[in-house]
């Protein structure tokens, strides 16, 4: 009996050791809630028990069956495993728990995605194999006799085993009840499992790691605008190609003064006098979803509502036709698609089937297929894979070497690692290789007469930690590395006076508004932007990444200080970021108590609704 009670001991906590570990890397260095414990483990439990009941079954009725049930066992231990993996990874790329769809997506993909980052297919499916059978191997090879269920399996008989069996499987369906309905309980509590399958099921709308504000005043302000907005007819007729790279750096650009040769086609233009650009400007945000849409509705985070008037309706008023081709995959991309709104064509990463979807030769085939110029006014949306840490790097662009993915240490800012010259090198083959897809892609809508006439915009959605502070990756903080944006614009076959201005900080928000300035298009009422000809100096701008909330304050037009608040653990930080760039000395404690309670009064309206993980 002794060894039969071991046997069920050490099965519990192979099955809940592996789930707490994840818990507690889940709660505390993801900003769980500890009600989600409760949640995650009732719904581990119905899994063991299904389990613990198959092999009931097997033993009672098919007693030829131990390596079947051992197989089944293996698998279903190492799926947990790897969905507890790639929900860290999820965490640690996105900000938020990886649903279904993304699941599904990147399965899908997985050769090319392996690939892209340096790793054998042939390796990795060998070991993941050898992963499964050693484990299979392990739960066959224990003695039957020191089974706990083997044993149970014996001590029941006839109608009573039918009726334990039926029983727990009856008990293993409600608990995992919350899986086959809306499970509201468990997914404002951040349970894993129910964020997975219902990544859409909170009561507010989220976008990634942002909850979207359910406000009536700011509805009823945007309806106005809406009813308020006058088209110019006189604004100018001009294309709009806007080209977003996915965690773009500008200080890894040579054209931003970085010593390295990663944008000699931007270099040349820039030599040329063929472009013009800030370097002042900030992401609201450390993700792809509300730096976007930042750009495209000129609204902070804490601002964003449902319904609003971007930049897109805008242009749609003005007679242009609307198209996107993205690189990724923004479909299943936790509900971005739909914040887009409707547009007159539409592709991403995701239609692929042969190109991985983060290949940025995807984008340059589809403009390559496209016809010529219609003589209809045209916005132009891109979004690049070249910098992003999935991104695939072609070897034309591995010129600085050696080289080595960092995406598979997104974990470094647990293990605390350095550095790697080999991480630096790869981030910066990818600016290289952007820069030669952003001529290419040029030289293709040029030749199909979408430059004649047209305004070209070449910025990021956010910046990307490459070790600084022990963080890689962006979706996890908010120091300079992760909001320091490029914003570059070129004119092609027109001329103007009005140049971009350089202002002590810019943001996002100021995107839309600078590109209806170059097409004399009214700006909406509710938009936060000013236009970078003609900027309105500001005391604050605003970003956010739960848990943290913070300002920028230009006030004093020789420093900008930079503040921020970590909304669950009330720590505060603030850089001069004027003097520290590099934000290594936090002087929060020589701040006034008057200034520091003037910025949180500030930050009150822009406080963060609960992360989506809550």
């Amino acid at each position: 009996m002794r060894k039969l009670v071991i046997s069920l001991a050490l099965e519990m906590l192979v099955w809940y050791g592996i789930a707490c570990v994840f818990l507690f890397i889940y709660i505390f260095y993801y900003s769980g809630q500890f009600g989600v414990i409760l949640h995650h483990l009732r719904l581990l439990s119905s899994i063991v028990i299904g389990f613990v009941v198959l092999r009931l079954i097997f033993w009672k009725w098919c007693g030829g069956l131990r390596w079947l049930s051992s197989f089944i066992g293996g698998f279903i231990l190492l799926t947990l495993i790897l969905y507890y993996m790639v929900t860290i990874a999820g965490l640690q790329a996105w900000g938020r728990v990886i649903s279904w769809d993304l699941i599904y997506t990147y399965s899908s993909q997985i050769t090319p995605l392996l690939i892209s980052q340096q790793l054998s297919p042939l390796l990795f499916f060998l070991i993941l194999s050898l992963i499964y059978l050693s484990i299979t191997v392990i739960i066959a090879i224990k003695p039957a006799k020191n089974d706990w269920v083997g044993y149970i399996s014996k001590k029941l008989t006839g109608a009573g085993a039918l009726f334990i069996s039926i029983a727990s499987i009856c008990f293993a369906l409600v608990l995992m009840s919350p899986l086959f309905f809306m499970p509201f309980d468990s997914v404002d509590a951040g349970e894993p499992f129910s964020l997975t399958f219902y990544p859409n099921a909170q009561r507010a709308q989220v976008l990634q790691a942002h909850r979207v504000a359910a406000s009536a005043v700011l509805s009823q302000r945007e309806k106005q605008a809406i009813e308020e907005y006058r088209v110019n007819v006189n604004a100018v007729t001009r294309n709009v190609v806007v080209f977003v790279a996915d965690a773009l750096r500008l200080d890894h650009m040579q054209i931003y003064g970085y010593p390295r040769n990663t944008t000699p086609y931007l270099s040349s233009l820039k030599k040329e006098g063929k472009l013009d650009s800030v370097k002042t400007l900030r992401s609201t945000c450390a993700e792809s979803s509300c730096g976007l849409l930042s750009m495209s509705r000129s609204k902070y985070v804490h601002q964003f509502i449902d319904k609003s008037f971007g930049l897109l309706d805008v242009l749609k008023l003005h007679g242009y036709s609307i198209r996107m081709i993205l690189g990724g995959d923004h479909t299943n991309f936790y509900g971005l698609r739909d914040a887009y709104g409707a547009v007159d064509s539409f592709y991403d990463g995701s239609f692929s089937d042969d190109l991985y979807m983060n290949d940025d030769n995807l984008i340059i085939n589809q403009v390559t297929a496209m016809s010529n110029w219609d003589q209809k006014p045209t916005y132009l949306q891109f979004h690049l894979m070249s910098t992003h840490p999935l991104g695939t790097r072609h070897p034309s662009s591995k010129k600085f070497l050696p080289s080595r993915p960092y995406s598979l240490f997104v974990t470094q800012s647990l293990m605390g690692r350095r550095v790697s010259d080999e991480f630096i090198n790869y981030y910066d083959n990818g600016v290289y290789q952007l820069d030669s897809v952003i001529g290419k892609l040029i030289d293709l809508l040029s030749d199909k007469g979408y430059l004649k006439n047209a305004v070209v915009i070449l910025t990021s959605d956010h910046g990307e930690m490459l070790g600084e502070h022990g963080q890689f990756g962006h979706a996890n903080g908010v120091h300079e590395n992760v909001l320091g944006l490029p914003f570059i614009l070129m004119r092609f076959g027109y001329h103007t006076e009005n140049t971009l201005k350089n202002i002590n900080v810019s943001s996002q928000v100021d995107v839309a508004p600078t590109i209806l300035t170059e097409l004399d298009m009214p700006l909406p009422t509710t938009w936060s932007g000013s236009p970078l000809q003609f900027p309105i100096k500001r005391d604050y701008v605003y970003y956010q990444q739960p848990p943290f909330v913070g300002l920028y304050d230009a006030s004093d037009s020789g420093n900008i200080y930079k503040y921020w608040r970590n909304t669950k653990s009330q720590e505060e930080y603030c850089y001069n970021v004027s003097t520290d760039p590099q934000e290594k000395n936090n002087i929060i404690d020589s701040v006034s108590d008057e200034i520091r309670a003037i910025w949180n009064l500030k930050l009150l309206q822009t406080a963060p609704a609960k992360p989506a993980i809550q």
